[in-house]
């Protein structure tokens, strides 16, 4: 199975994050989720739209995108343009965690809450024909479980050295030793105020 993951574009000028056009942050759950689709014998493609073209000329059987709230109209977009040419498409994060009714009116399945532990399903349901609406973990992920992410497949323009010599941007090349973010504010959404876990 052909499978394209998606982060959509987040610096967009006159966005949430336009003052930070010349950053890039490496999507690394999307290596994680490439990682484990690697696994079980899948092709896999990742796209960072901050810095890549979306692919909308390849054939894909499976797309996975990665949706925030601020990003979500124009992940609709995208999703409808794939599902144009008959591709399956699946949301995770924030959002679709968050409000799954809205996002199941364009994705054919969204992901609540982490994805380490339902990933395999979901491949196994795509190459039967039995793809559910909603895909949800019963417990929460030990990081043991957690693969590394595949690497490779997070350098943009296709080199390991082009991603750190791109004229006048700053790249930020982070390895994932924890799952959550230790502080705590009451401002965050409730998924987002669990107890941070530590890779060893």
């Amino acid at each position: 199975m052909k499978i394209l993951l998606i982060k959509p574009k987040w610096f967009i000028r006159s966005g949430l994050y336009r003052f930070l056009n010349n950053i890039k942050f490496t999507p690394l759950h999307l290596g994680i989720i490439a990682a484990l689709s690697e696994r079980e014998g899948h092709e896999v493609k990742v796209v960072d739209a901050d810095w890549d073209e979306i692919p909308y000329n390849e054939k894909f059987d499976l797309i996975g995108i990665t949706v925030t709230t601020f990003t979500s109209q124009q992940v609709y977009s995208i999703a409808g343009k794939f599902k144009e040419k008959g591709a399956k498409v699946i949301f995770g994060g924030v959002h679709p965690s968050l409000l799954p009714e809205e996002c199941l009116l364009l994705a054919d399945a969204v992901i609540v809450g982490e994805v380490e532990y339902v990933w395999t399903d979901i491949l196994r349901d795509m190459e039967e024909g039995t793809l559910k609406k909603v895909y949800q973990s019963n417990k929460t992920v030990d990081m043991d479980d957690a693969p590394s992410q595949k690497r490779e497949l997070l350098i943009s323009h296709g080199s390991l050295e082009k991603e750190f010599i791109c004229p006048g941007r700053i790249n930020i090349h982070i390895q994932r030793r924890i799952n959550k973010c230790p502080a705590i504010f009451t401002f965050l959404c409730k998924s987002s105020r669990r107890p941070a876990r530590a890779k060893p």
